[in-house]
């Protein structure tokens, strides 16, 4: 059997897992219900399933790009976006139809995976479709990911590494002004 192809149980586990306790930090208010505060108590911290999620996603990514056929671009790109944009997009269309909420740019913004605000990050006024504003994040990821592919196709969980690295520190520098431990002459 082709290892590439091979799922890793472990992994599945912690997919599994994650997936528990996003949904458990989701429902976290209905356990308060019965029992105040157990909810709050047990499940505050759930949201670390999305942190792991993130995790899995680079390593199912770079796994995906072991053989060498796999490391092209555009193929990359278009398998990747075709993962997640036209399920997302089903979703977007009547959750905007059923919201009368019926503002276009926020129908245009959530196609796009753009935020409709410029609130409380990560999350940045979400999407229509609310938990959107992971995959935002994962299509960004991805692109980074082909980019990598493009220009250090051997070496490209590094070079991805580096290039997210370098992007946090340069936003943090652009947006701040300085970074911890860096002082920015301007």
């Amino acid at each position: 059997m082709n290892t590439y192809s091979k799922r890793i149980d472990s992994i599945e586990c912690l997919r599994g897992i994650s997936c528990l306790l996003v949904v458990f930090y989701h429902f976290r208010n209905l356990v308060n219900d019965v029992a105040p505060r157990l909810g709050s108590d047990l499940f505050q911290n759930g949201r670390i399933g999305v942190d792991i999620f993130f995790i899995l996603s680079g390593f199912a990514i770079y796994l995906a790009t072991e053989k060498e056929n796999n490391r092209k671009f555009l193929s990359f790109v278009i398998r990747r976006a075709f993962r997640i944009v036209p399920l997302a997009w089903i979703l977007i269309f009547p959750i905007y139809w059923l919201s009368q909420d019926w503002q276009p740019v926020h129908l245009i913004k959530s196609i796009f995976f753009a935020p409709l605000s410029n609130g409380d990050p990560p999350y940045f006024g979400y999407n229509i479709l609310t938990p959107a504003w992971t995959l935002s994040y994962e299509l960004i990821f991805y692109m980074i990911f082909g980019l990598s592919l493009i220009f250090y196709p051997k070496k490209r969980g590094w070079a991805a590494g580096i290039l997210i690295v370098a992007i946090i520190v340069g936003a943090q520098a652009i947006g701040a002004g300085t970074f911890p431990g860096m002082h920015i002459v301007k």
